[in-house]
């Protein structure tokens, strides 16, 4: 398995991983916490997508913060709000590490994301075996890559037909293992 960064900031370093992790929290319900932390906006806009009791993305914060940003709505060049921001900011991070992290990491989406790490560019192999199709050799490829034999050998065949590729399913699945694609 790739490295397992145990806080926001590094995860954000590997695109892949972050991409993995939004869509792990957005399964669970609380994406709002990773566009929130992730945001660069200016205080009125962060307020209003994420502090504002009706906002669509409300990141749910303890009262007491809640309750100083209620007081300074109307003036967000009050010097205070950043301040505010950032104590939000470090609750949320506080929420999302080390549960949420300990519960991605033990998620399907990290499993994709770690297998996919492991598994060869599918460009290379489509450029090797001459296929045009990349996107779905990619997709036999991680099929493969997730141990799902029965999903790879489909898409395989349909590959094959696509490409007019004489070989059998495994003579391909062979190759590419063989190239170390998978």
């Amino acid at each position: 398995m790739p490295d397992q960064p145990d806080n926001l900031d590094d995860i954000k370093k590997i695109p892949k991983l972050c991409a993995a992790l939004l869509e792990y929290m957005k399964r669970i319900h609380c994406e709002e916490n990773f566009f929130f932390y992730f945001d660069k906006g200016d205080v009125e806009s962060l307020y209003k997508k994420y502090i504002d009791p009706q906002a669509k993305l409300w990141v749910n914060l303890p009262a007491n913060l809640a309750a100083r940003a209620e007081a300074m709505v109307g003036d967000f060049k009050d010097r205070g709000w950043p301040k505010l921001i950032k104590e939000c900011k470090a609750v949320v991070k506080g929420m999302v590490e080390p549960g949420t992290l300990m519960g991605f990491y033990d998620s399907k989406e990290y499993e994709k994301y770690a297998r996919k790490e492991k598994m060869g560019d599918p460009r290379k192999a489509a450029r090797l075996l001459g296929i045009k199709n990349v996107k779905l050799l990619e997709e036999a490829m991680l099929a493969v890559a997730m141990g799902e034999d029965r999903e790879a050998d489909k898409l395989l065949k349909q590959l094959a037909r696509e490409e007019h590729i004489k070989e059998e399913v495994a003579a391909v699945r062979k190759g590419l293992a063989d190239a170390g694609f998978m």
